[in-house]
């Protein structure tokens, strides 16, 4: 799960953060997360503690984190048709964004540009 958000402080700096979330019955042990466009901007996360969280119960293993994204960064990355995310830990998971995903991404991005 891989969910990006925006906000703007009462001096008027806006900001973006990309919330990273993975879930499953065995540990992922992600230490970095990467945006990759088709447009070639690759942005690189490296989660760590005290944004990055663990936990595990009877529900499985839950590792998330919520970081800082560079804005620019975002920007040229939504001129991409495709996005990627990949988790890369002790295991590797890509996953291209869908349709709604790319969509809501991309409307994400617009909105920034309005703040």
């Amino acid at each position: 799960n891989v969910e990006i958000y925006i906000g703007k402080n009462d001096s008027g700096n806006k900001w973006f953060r990309l919330r990273t979330k993975y879930t499953d019955s065995d540990w992922m042990f992600y230490k970095k997360v990467e945006l990759l466009g088709d447009n070639g901007i690759q942005i690189i996360i490296y989660p760590d503690y005290p944004e990055k969280k663990t936990e595990n119960d009877s529900y499985g293993v839950t590792e998330w984190s919520d970081n800082n994204v560079d804005a620019n960064d975002i920007v040229k990355l939504n001129d991409s048709k495709i996005i990627k995310f990949r988790f890369d830990g002790q295991y590797t998971y890509t996953y291209k964004m869908s349709k709604n995903q790319r969509k809501a991404f991309a409307e994400i991005v617009e909105r920034y540009k309005t703040l």
